[in-house]
């Protein structure tokens, strides 16, 4: 029997949990090591007391109602509650309480069984936080993000996006293999292997079918994870068929630049005695509607032609008729050499046909005879075209001389009246993308300026001439957008 006494005595000293004993009354009788450890008492400060002296204040009822079950022969497990430690800190306990009974059946205490449990629930509630964060972050991310059984493939949680990226609701998805939502299923399977060997991690392109059966571009970032024990791939799902049209939009915006950059004259800059000329343009877009030409004499055309238009508007409308118009004017001017006023009612009328009624375009062309100095002109609307007259240090504007293009097809250009140009004598033309600039203020930059650089630079090349009005333009706009087309021409008259 004392073998018995002394073997039970040491388990309940060895136990983790605090174990004691009490009286019907509620007075401990029985205080262990491990009591001692989780309350702070020690057997002395605590044998006859009553348990009360462990319980909030606004618990004590919870030991009545436990006294009252004992005594009904009642027993009580893994029961929740909260305790107070003797430094007056409140941990949480579970206890679990069976009546002590004497020989004869009658109830005489209780065994008490406590366990500190305060860290398990502040890491189940921790659990829970996080749990609940998943959950609000899973669904309300914008991207589609699917948990998929890395062996079944089968889809076992999806967020609110990826219902509606495939137009189907939960319950449905989760009946569902992930390959059942791919075009080619085979490639997917293949796709996904790839995955978790760890080959890749973003399948940057494959066709993905919604339940209506419309079919759109995906992107896959995928990883894995471990999720109560089984290998979970992580598929964040992103419908990139917008970027992709974007994509491809751009090449051909970029191919449509390179063809439009071809169109124009390659050589930027002529300088044969006695003409010094440079040119460029700079669009706003990739591609644009201002136009710029010019051929050099030669023995069948004595003449030196220029021309620079701008077709209303910018972008792809404006682009496609500027490679109209560059190449009736290539033509034109070939066929019909000097003869201006039929130039401009032979490109009046492809414009008039094949252009918008809100399309039109201005558009100079100058022609210069280096054997007599002299210069013709037709200007569709187009200016101001600037003329510095180095004999008298004065910058006058050329008059224009009828609609801008492609507006009345019966419209009649007949050209300017001839001047002579000496030498030092400037001519710019331009298109109002630079006049009409405006900074981060709203203010123009206007023709005086231009006049401005233009007097006082005189004394230099063509090709100074540009890029020092270009330049100034720029720093009037520092940091602003580009908002149209800009082509600036400027033409020197130098010294036989």
């Amino acid at each position: 029997m004392e073998i018995t006494r002394a073997f039970l005595s040491s388990i309940i000293e060895s136990s983790d949990d605090a174990i004691l004993g009490m009286r019907l009354d509620g007075r401990i009788i029985s205080w262990n090591r491990a009591a001692e450890q989780i309350y702070g008492y020690r057997r002395e400060q605590i044998l006859h007391q009553p348990l009360w002296q462990l319980c909030l204040p606004e618990r004590h009822d919870e030991i009545r109602q436990i006294l009252h079950a004992v005594l009904e022969g009642k027993r009580i497990s893994h029961f929740r509650t909260m305790h107070l430690r003797r430094d007056g800190q409140a941990i949480f306990v579970s206890l679990s309480i069976s009546p002590l009974t004497d020989v004869y059946g009658q109830c005489v205490g209780a065994a008490l069984i406590s366990r500190d449990i305060t860290r398990q629930l502040r890491e189940e509630q921790a659990l829970q936080e996080t749990r609940e964060k998943y959950q609000q972050i899973f669904h309300s991310e914008s991207d589609a993000i699917m948990l998929i059984d890395a062996k079944q493939r089968t889809i076992v949680e999806v967020n609110d996006a990826a219902c509606q990226l495939y137009g189907y609701d939960q319950m449905e998805l989760l009946t569902k293999s992930f390959h059942d939502l791919m075009v080619d299923s085979e490639r997917g399977k293949h796709d996904l292997a790839r995955c978790l060997c760890g080959e890749v991690d973003v399948i940057p392109a494959s066709r993905h079918c919604r339940r209506d059966g419309s079919v759109f571009t995906a992107e896959l970032s995928i990883s894995s994870i471990l999720c109560s024990g089984r290998r979970t791939l992580v598929a964040i799902i992103r419908d990139v068929s917008e970027r992709q049209r974007h994509q491809e939009l751009r090449h051909s915006l970029a191919m449509a630049r390179e063809i439009q950059r071809k169109l124009l004259p390659q050589q930027q800059e002529v300088s044969q005695p006695p003409i010094d000329l440079h040119v460029s343009s700079r669009y706003c877009d990739e591609i644009g509607g201002d136009f710029y030409d010019f051929f050099l004499p030669d023995s069948q055309h004595p003449r030196l032609s220029f021309a620079v238009g701008d077709v209303s508007g910018h972008g792809v409308g404006a682009a496609l008729l500027m490679a109209l118009v560059k190449g009736v004017f290539r033509l034109a001017i070939e066929q019909l050499s000097c003869d201006l006023q039929r130039l401009f009612a032979v490109i009046n009328c492809h414009l008039v046909e094949h252009s918008q009624d809100d399309n039109f375009m201005t558009l100079f062309c100058g022609q210069y005879l280096p054997e007599t100095s002299e210069l013709v002109w037709n200007s569709a609307g187009h200016g101001p075209v600037f003329w510095y007259r180095h004999r008298t240090g004065t910058v006058e504007e050329l008059p224009t001389t009828g609609y801008p293009l492609g507006i009345n097809a019966d419209a009649h250009y007949q050209p300017a009246a001839a001047v002579i140009l000496g030498a030092g004598d400037i001519l710019l033309i331009a298109t109002d993308g630079i006049w009409e600039a405006r900074n981060a203020a709203g203010e123009m930059y206007g023709t005086d300026r231009l006049r401005q650089v233009l007097a006082s630079q005189v004394e230099h090349p063509a090709r100074v001439i540009h890029d020092k009005i270009l330049a100034h333009l720029d720093h009037f706009m520092a940091t602003s957008r580009q908002e149209d087309d800009r082509t600036l021409m400027v033409v020197k008259i130098l010294a036989h």
